[in-house]
């Protein structure tokens, strides 16, 4: 049975988790500090832990630290006081989180975010999965440059700093001007100080660590080409859909989201030589490339980018978007609105550049209150491009 370890140095707060989690879904284990819960993790199996983050002896950041570095599998969800954003910031740059639960909390809601989380972690380690990772000849680790990269924003790191230790990787800073410089950001600079400015540090990170996989795992430059041009159009009309339909700013941690939904395909591609073949049939024919992956390997390339994005840490959001952007209305989905958007950003790109056939769930406009004609009419506005039927 999978097993949720809860964390709170406040016995109120253990006895009002016992009373909400008092059925028999999964085995449950509380205890009163971080000390304790790593004595349990260390002697029993975990697949969640929910704790506490102000906790004396050990908090919840040094917690949530060491599972992360130590125990990768286990989902990780913290519990804050809505009083302390800089915590909930501090979580958020460091990913030590996939969920974050303010206090006070709605116990409903509570309730069935964690039994998503718990979905998720399930659909995450299918037998399948761990099949087709064992017959992998090679799974894109982060970058160090990225990692680098991460620690700095953790510590605050100025600019300036920032920017030094992009210029000292060629290939990396040519991406990032490339993109600063595109017509999306509106201003041209040659100074990647500048560059990382207006590309803000959440969208940075993500830019840096897609450009690497694509750059590790695909030889073929035409591939290469076409798939970046896809990601980097989705994550273009995910900020815009957002701006212009949705009339407010994409949150900042989810930037990248539409840059990297689709990041499995690269790694099978790299994988099996006959992927190309897999992704032209679905391109000329009424079968989904889902189908065909499902028959093929068992799982999609929505499973395996799910797995990797979780496996190196990203935010809970881009897992959802990545595994379920042609499933918006998923029962299991926590950021519902975010994987929405993706799903229509992806639907639109592909009909954009005839990438693939896909269909748009109708249920998404109505979920987002939003007219299609609206947004076809907005794209088309923007973006200056007419959508082929």
């Amino acid at each position: 049975m999978n097993v949720i370890l809860f964390v709170d140095d406040e016995n109120t707060i253990i006895r009002n988790l016992k009373s909400i989690f008092d059925d028999n879904m999964y085995e449950y284990a509380f205890v009163n500090s971080g000390i304790e819960a790593l004595e349990y993790i260390k002697s029993n199996h975990v697949d969640l832990l929910c704790t506490d983050i102000i906790m004396p002896e050990m908090d919840g950041f040094k917690l949530l630290e060491y599972v992360k570095e130590y125990h990768p599998k286990i989902m990780r969800t913290a519990l804050t006081d809505i009083g302390h954003p800089n915590l909930v910031k501090r979580l958020t740059i460091e990913n030590l989180a996939q969920l974050h639960v303010f206090k006070p909390w709605n116990d409903i809601e509570l309730k069935a975010n964690i039994i998503k989380i718990m979905k998720m972690q399930s659909a995450l380690y299918t037998n399948d999965m761990m099949k087709m990772l064992q017959s992998l000849e090679s799974l894109p680790t982060l970058p160090q440059i990225y990692q680098s990269l991460a620690e700095m924003v953790a510590e605050d790191a100025a600019v300036d700093e920032i920017a030094a230790l992009i210029e000292e990787d060629q290939s990396t800073a040519s991406v990032i001007l490339r993109v600063a410089n595109s017509a999306f950001y509106g201003r041209k600079t040659g100074s990647i100080h500048q560059a990382v400015m207006n590309i803000g540090l959440n969208n940075l990170k993500s830019i840096i660590l897609a450009n690497a996989v694509f750059e590790e795992l695909t030889e073929d430059i035409g591939m290469l080409m076409d798939m970046w041009q896809h990601s980097t159009l989705v994550n273009k009309l995910v900020t815009a859909i957002y701006s212009e339909c949705l009339k407010k700013p994409i949150p900042g941690i989810f930037a990248s989201a539409g840059l990297l939904h689709d990041i499995g395909k690269v790694v099978l591609y790299h994988n099996y030589d006959d992927y190309r073949n897999i992704l032209d049939q679905a391109k000329q024919s009424s079968i989904s490339i889902e189908r065909l992956e499902k028959d093929i390997f068992g799982v999609t390339h929505q499973d395996l980018g799910a797995y990797l994005l979780n496996m190196w840490g990203l935010p809970f959001a881009y897992v959802e978007s990545s595994m379920y952007h042609d499933n918006p209305m998923d029962h299991r989905i926590i950021n519902k609105e975010l994987v929405s958007v993706v799903h229509l950003a992806n639907y639109y790109a592909n009909r954009y550049i005839k990438q693939a056939n896909n269909d748009v769930d109708m249920n998404v406009f109505t979920f987002l209150k939003l007219d299609k004609k609206f947004v076809d009419t907005m794209l088309c506005e923007k973006f200056k491009w007419r959508i082929h039927d």
